[in-house]
């Protein structure tokens, strides 16, 4: 898939959310950049992880998701159920998207706090679905 579809951005390595995202330096420049599936995966990572509205004075109110209010709640069936649909809400905003073809939000095995969104999409002119799996802890940040 070409970077023009795909697009291009820098790599992001650090995940803390709410601190400033740390940056991955290339072989010959200050930062290295991303580009194809590796792309759609954490431009779709930082969508979810962005409280939807955040962005609105620099004019994309919709941008971002819904995720947030749900910090603080139990990690249980219902908010689980809940999260889900955040998530499609959110994914559906993304224009290289095509479809969502499925997302299951499951207790983490080893934090009871944090909710994993798996998460599989079809991508415009792709025919292999991209497929990713996103933590969110219930805790917040």
């Amino acid at each position: 898939m070409p970077d023009t579809i795909w697009g291009q951005d820098l790599k992001l390595t650090d995940w803390n959310f709410g601190k400033d995202l740390t940056g991955t330096a290339g072989f010959r420049t200050d930062y290295a950049l991303i580009s194809g599936s590796e792309n759609l995966a954490q431009a779709l990572t930082l969508r979810l992880m962005t409280p939807k509205g955040s962005y609105t004075p620099l004019g994309h109110p919709s941008y971002g998701s819904r995720l947030y209010e749900l910090i603080g709640e139990l990690n249980n069936e219902k908010n689980r159920k809940i999260a889900e649909m955040y998530v499609r809400e959110a994914v559906e905003r993304e224009s290289r998207v095509s479809s969502v073809l499925e997302i299951r939000a499951i207790q983490n095995s080893d934090r009871r706090e944090v909710i994993d969104i798996h998460l599989s999409v079809r991508i415009i002119q792709e025919t292999v679905p991209l497929n990713l799996v996103v933590p969110f802890s219930l805790e917040g940040g």
